[in-house]
């Protein structure tokens, strides 16, 4: 026999009501973060289908990160600590002298040119490959000097989050806080699409998990998550950047039958 839950479908609620929904029920805590669950057509066992990058996001999704400055600059260390990281500057000496624990740190920032004098030293190199530290431009957290303090602002005040897909094709992170305009969580989500499809494999929906009914459909599905009040599934139809990328299964072209070949004839 079938489970009850696989016949009864589950309703799908556009991005307002479900943000009524959660706060609404069980008295969620106006400051809890909400996140969002994006199901993709991705295959983990392809390589090439396993996305990682960080979402720039319009509005602060509130997550404060523990952000550590890479720089033999000394105008450049007074400006990261003024803009909010933990520790800055010359990142092996401090390690040498126990001043910094690479495990309490979310983020490494470099400007261009340094991580070349830096991360080639063993010992820093290899704290940053335990901890997944390493500045990249992929990351956000590898840039021009230009562009330095800022990059660190908000890094700091979550303006920027890493993502990585898991080995069932989900990308998760924060969209905001509950006490958030809706308008705001709008806006983040649709960056957040955008740049998914951005990143975008060009493979995706193929390997040995792929099945038909997908083919062509990148974002499967979606979930609002608020730590209280569980998950809110969202109706995919609701959102303009998925009718604008073609977010729909492909018809499949069928030969023609005997009796269409018949009545052509």
């Amino acid at each position: 026999q079938r489970k009850l839950s696989t016949i009864i479908r589950k309703p799908k609620y556009s991005l307002d009501e479900a943000l009524e929904k959660l706060r609404g029920t069980k008295g969620g805590c106006p400051g809890s973060g909400l996140s969002v669950n994006c199901k993709l057509n991705l295959d983990y066992r392809v390589k090439s289908q396993r996305m990682m990058g960080t979402f720039e996001l319009p509005h602060s999704c509130g997550k404060f990160s523990r952000v550590a400055a890479l720089t033999d600059d000394d105008e450049l260390t007074v400006e990261a600590y003024l803009q909010g990281a933990v520790v800055a500057g010359n990142l092996l000496q401090k390690l040498r002298s126990n001043q910094v624990q690479f495990m309490k740190i979310d983020r490494v920032v470099a400007p261009f040119g340094t991580e070349d004098k830096f991360t080639k030293q063993g010992r820093l190199r290899s704290q940053f490959k335990k901890a997944e530290l390493t500045p990249t431009f992929e990351s956000k957290t590898l840039v021009p000097r230009a562009e330095f303090s800022e990059t660190i602002l908000k890094h700091v005040r979550g303006f920027y989050r890493p993502f990585r897909s898991d080995a069932s094709g989900n990308v998760s992170t924060i969209l905001g806080q509950a006490n958030m305009e809706n308008s705001q969580h709008a806006e983040n989500l649709d960056h957040i699409l955008r740049q998914l499809f951005e990143h975008r494999p060009d493979d995706f929906g193929t390997g040995p998990s792929a099945k038909k009914k997908n083919i062509g459909v990148f974002i499967l599905g979606m979930h609002i998550n608020e730590p209280q009040n569980g998950a809110v599934q969202l109706d995919l139809d609701c959102f303009d950047i998925l009718n604008e990328k073609q977010n729909k299964p492909l018809r499949l072209h069928k030969p023609p039958s005997t009796t269409d070949l018949a009545e052509t004839l």
